[in-house]
Parts: structure tokens; C-alpha cells; sequence
């Protein structure tokens, strides 16, 4: 991500989702008794993650 231009950063709106508390890496995303759409912040990625179809999946849909 230090390439990237910031310029080029995407705005997503999120409101009235669920969301777990950050955590540090990927490995650490729970799968047990998450919402579909839950959405979870990792720290390493610096990306939101979204629960799709019982699969983590990055913000541009990417699977984590």
C-alpha cells in the first residue's frame, strides 16, 4: 500500500452494520457465529474485511 497515491482511495459509507473489534492480522478474523455482512478492520492490511458466504472477503472483493 505505500505506492498507492491516496488520491486514489475509494470512500465507502458504511452505517447500521455490524462490526467485531480490530485485530491484528487476517489469521485472527473469527469465522464462529459471525453475521453475514459483518465488517472487521485489520490492523496488518489496513483494509476492512466484510463476511461474505461464510468467507472473509476484502472491501474491493477480493477473498482473504
Amino acid at each position: 500500500m505505500e505506492d498507492e497515491d491516496p488520491s486514489d482511495a475509494k470512500t465507502q459509507l458504511y452505517s447500521d452494520l455490524h462490526w467485531l473489534a480490530p485485530v491484528d492480522s487476517v489469521a485472527d478474523l473469527a469465522t464462529d457465529g459471525v453475521l453475514e455482512g459483518t465488517l472487521c478492520f485489520v490492523d496488518a492490511e489496513q483494509r476492512v474485511y466484510e463476511f461474505v458466504g461464510g468467507e472473509w472477503i476484502t472491501s474491493g472483493g477480493e477473498n482473504a
